[in-house]
C-alpha cells in the first residue's frame, strides 16, 4: 500500500506530465494555421498547412526575387529536392535515390501504372475499397490496352483471398494501405508476402496512411508506394511522393515505345537512380514547403507522439460516438486517422452541412453514404466534446427541424447576396408587360425586355411597392428542390448612372446579355432593383403524393 507521501509523489508527477502534454498540444498547433479559428476535421482530404512549409514557401519566393540568385532557379530546385527527398526518406525508411517528387498520389500511381509494356489478356488485382485514384487509371487500362481486372476480398478481419485471385496472367497489384471510405487498415504486409511468392510487385496507395501510422517500407518489403503532401503532413497542395523499391529500378521504364521517343537518337542509357522518371518537375514552393512540414513533423511534433496521439482521438470518437442511439459507426477496430459513420435520423448530407455550420469541417462518401471525420495529432478532447455534442443536437431536433434550419441558413445567405434573382411573376394586372421577352436576375438587378409602351406601365413601381417573387433553386448542398416565396422591396433604377452601372453588373455575370437585348429589336427596357424583405421557405418534399406546399418556416 502506498505511502501518503508516495500518492502525493504520484500526484504531482501525473500532474507534471499532464502540465508537458498540454504544453507540447499547445506548442503543436501554434505551429499549424488557422486550428483556433475552426475544428478541422478533414485531414484526409486537406490538411492545415503548417506555418513551417508557409514561412519556407516565403523564404523561396523571396530568393527567386534576389538579384544575387539571378539565373540560379534551377540550382535552387535541384537543392530543394535533394534536401526534401532526405526528409521523406527519414519519414519511411527509404534511401534518398529511391524517392521521386511527384505532383500528386494520383500522379505517382499512373507513372507506375503505365511504366508497364501491358498487353491484352493481362490482370491487374484490386480491392472494392479503393480511391477513384485507383479505379479511374486501372479501368483506362481495361479500356486502353485490353488489361482484365480482378478484385480480391477483405474482410473486417483482415482476411483475403489474393492467393486464390493471381494467374499466371497477373502483372500487378494496386491497393491502399489505408481505406479512405473507414480508415480501414488493410492487411497489406500480408498481401505483399503473398503477392511475392510469385514475383508480382505491389503498388500501394498510402494517401491516408503516411503521417497516421508507422510506415517503413523497407520492412513492408513493397515495391511502390505513393502517397500526398497535402493530407495528414500538413504540407502545400501540387506535391506527393512515389517510392520505388531500389531493387526493381531496371524494370520500370518510362512509357514511350521507339516511335514516340522524344530524343532524336537511339541508345539512350539512363541513369539507375529513380529520379530518371521524374516526368515532371514540382513547384520550387511546393517542394521546400513540404519538406519543412515533413521536418517540422519528424523534428518538432515527433512522429511517435502523433501516431499515438491519432490512434488515442481515433478510438475516443468512435466510441463517443457508438454510445449515441441511431449512429453507425462503420470504422473497423483496426483503424488509422479516419471514422465514417452514418445515423438513422437524418439523412448524411444534411448533417454533414449542419456541422459546417457549426463550425466543424468534415467530408461525406458520397458512394457508401456515409459521413468521415479525420482526427489527427493536433486536435484536442474539447473539440471531439463539441462534435459529439452536435451530434446529439442534430438527433434531439429530428430530421425535419435541421433541415428547415439547413434550408432558412441557405437561403438566408442566398438571398442576402441577391444573386442570381429571377423575377418569375409581377402583378401584370397593374404593371402589365405586353411583350416582355425575358428576364435576367444578377445580384438583384431583374431586367425586363418590353415595348417603350410597356416599359412606362412597368416604371410606375416606386421603391415602397412589394412585389411578389417566386422562384425555384435547387439547392445542392441539401440535396433537394426548395421552393421560395421572397417578398422583396422593387425599384425601377432611373438614375442614369445606376442604370450602367447595372448593365455592367449584369453583363460581367451574363455575357453577351447587351447584344441580345440589341438582337432583340427592343429599344426599351426596365432594369428593376429588388431587395428582399421577406422570405417564406416553402418546401414540397415532404408531402408524400408530391401535391401541394408545405409552409415549414417563414421569417
Amino acid at each position: 500500500m502506498l505511502s501518503i507521501h508516495a500518492k502525493v509523489a504520484k500526484r504531482v508527477n501525473e500532474l507534471v506530465g499532464t502540465l508537458k502534454y498540454s504544453e507540447k498540444l499547445s506548442h503543436i498547433r501554434d505551429g499549424l494555421s488557422n486550428v483556433d479559428k475552426r475544428v478541422f476535421f478533414n485531414s484526409g482530404s486537406m490538411g492545415q498547412l503548417s506555418i513551417a512549409a508557409k514561412r519556407a514557401i516565403v523564404h523561396e519566393l523571396d530568393i527567386v526575387n534576389d538579384e544575387k540568385y539571378f539565373g540560379k532557379v534551377f540550382l535552387r530546385n535541384h537543392e530543394a529536392t535533394i534536401e526534401t527527398k532526405e526528409v521523406i526518406s527519414r519519414l519511411i525508411n527509404s534511401a534518398p535515390e529511391e524517392i521521386v517528387l511527384t505532383n500528386s498520389t494520383t500522379n505517382g500511381i499512373y507513372d507506375v501504372i503505365y511504366s508497364f509494356d501491358w498487353k491484352r489478356g493481362d490482370e491487374v488485382i484490386t480491392t472494392f475499397k479503393e480511391h477513384f485514384a485507383v479505379n479511374i487509371p486501372v479501368m483506362l487500362l481495361k479500356e486502353k490496352f485490353g488489361v482484365d481486372i480482378s478484385y480480391t476480398e477483405i474482410d473486417l478481419l483482415g482476411q483475403t483471398d489474393i492467393e486464390n485471385k493471381i494467374t499466371s496472367r497477373t502483372r500487378l497489384i494496386i491497393l491502399s494501405h489505408v481505406s479512405y471510405s473507414t480508415g480501414e487498415i488493410l492487411p497489406v504486409e500480408e498481401i505483399i508476402r503473398i503477392v511475392h511468392k510469385h514475383s508480382i510487385p505491389v503498388l500501394l496507395d498510402g494517401a491516408q496512411a503516411v503521417g497516421v501510422i508507422p510506415i517503413d517500407v523497407k520492412a513492408l518489403d513493397v515495391d511502390y508506394y505513393a502517397f500526398p503532401g497535402q493530407k495528414w503532413l500538413n504540407g502545400p497542395q501540387g506535391i506527393g511522393v512515389l517510392y520505388v523499391n531500389q531493387s526493381i529500378i531496371d524494370n520500370y521504364h518510362p512509357n514511350v515505345n521507339e516511335e514516340e521517343n522524344p530524343y532524336p537518337y537511339k541508345g539512350i542509357k539512363l541513369p539507375t537512380q529513380v529520379h530518371r522518371f521524374q516526368s515532371a518537375s514540382p513547384s520550387l514552393y511546393a517542394i521546400s514547403g513540404f519538406g519543412a512540414s515533413v521536418k517540422w513533423l519528424l523534428d518538432e511534433v515527433n512522429t511517435d507522439y502523433a501516431y499515438d496521439r491519432i490512434q488515442e482521438l481515433g478510438k475516443l470518437v468512435r466510441n463517443r460516438l457508438a454510445e449515441i442511439e441511431g449512429i453507425t459507426v462503420v470504422t473497423p477496430l483496426k483503424a488509422a486517422g479516419l471514422t465514417s459513420f452514418y445515423a438513422d435520423f437524418i439523412d448524411t448530407e444534411s448533417l454533414n452541412e449542419y456541422l459546417i455550420g457549426k463550425g466543424l469541417l468534415a467530408r461525406t462518401i458520397g458512394p457508401f453514404g456515409y459521413v468521415r471525420i479525420a482526427v489527427s495529432y493536433f486536435h484536442t478532447e474539447q473539440e471531439i466534446d463539441k462534435f459529439i455534442d452536435i451530434i446529439n443536437e442534430i438527433r434531439t431536433k429530428g430530421r425535419n427541424q435541421v433541415s428547415c434550419e439547413l434550408k432558412k441558413q441557405y437561403i438566408s445567405k442566398y438571398a442576402n447576396e441577391t444573386k442570381y434573382l429571377e423575377l418569375v411573376t409581377i402583378n401584370e394586372e397593374e404593371y402589365p408587360v405586353i411583350r416582355s421577352i425575358g428576364s435576367f436576375g444578377v445580384d438583384g438587378y431583374t431586367v425586363y425586355l418590353s415595348t417603350g409602351k410597356t416599359t412606362q406601365k412597368v416604371s410606375q413601381i416606386t421603391a415602397n411597392e412589394k412585389v411578389s417573387i417566386l422562384f425555384q433553386q435547387e439547392a445542392q448542398e441539401i440535396s433537394k428542390y426548395v421552393n421560395i416565396s421572397l417578398r422583396g422591396i422593387a425599384t425601377v433604377l432611373t438614375d442614369t448612372e445606376e442604370r450602367d452601372k447595372a448593365i455592367e453588373v449584369i453583363s460581367s455575370h451574363s455575357p453577351g446579355f447587351e447584344d441580345r437585348v440589341k438582337s432583340s429589336g427592343i429599344e426599351n427596357f426596365a432594369i428593376i432593383k429588388v431587395t428582399p424583405v421577406e422570405i417564406k421557405i416553402l418546401d414540397f418534399s415532404q408531402n408524400a403524393n408530391g401535391q401541394g406546399l408545405d409552409i415549414i418556416n417563414e421569417f
